[in-house]
């Protein structure tokens, strides 16, 4: 017997699970890493927590927004053109946003005194500290 729901998850419900599922979410609570991957110490950690987890839900909707907005491009595309411009409009918008992030996290980490930590970088071998839009 399954335990699978017998009608259709909404739809804000499936992208969010669809994104869980291909592992498309940051990596939980980035602003807990520290320079060279160590970690910060309590004290510093429960000074970035509140902004850091309101940064990360704040991208969560936004990258939610970005897939739906994807779903009714590819639903409206007529023809393969169509669907090419809406993945690569979708992938632009997603770079952007991850950028976005991590700018923000790194003014985060500089108002409040703490070490910037290095994330990784993106394909383009950007490394962290150096525009890497990568957690």
């Amino acid at each position: 017997m399954s335990s699978l729901p017998s009608q259709p998850l909404p739809r804000r419900q499936r992208l969010v699970a669809s994104l869980l599922l291909l592992g498309l979410s940051l990596p939980a609570a980035p602003a807990l890493a520290g320079p060279g991957g160590g970690r910060l110490t309590p004290e510093q950690a429960a000074k970035v927590f509140p902004e850091s987890r309101s940064l990360m839900l704040k991208d969560r909707r936004a990258r939610i927004a970005i897939l739906e907005r994807g779903e009714r491009c590819i639903s409206a595309a007529e023809n393969g053109d169509g669907l090419r411009r809406c993945l690569k409009d979708e992938r632009s918008a997603s770079m952007r946003q991850r950028r976005q992030t991590v700018d923000e996290m790194r003014r985060l980490y500089e108002r409040n005194g703490l070490p910037v930590p290095q994330w990784r970088g993106g394909r383009s071998g950007e490394a962290g500290g150096q525009g890497g839009a990568s957690f």
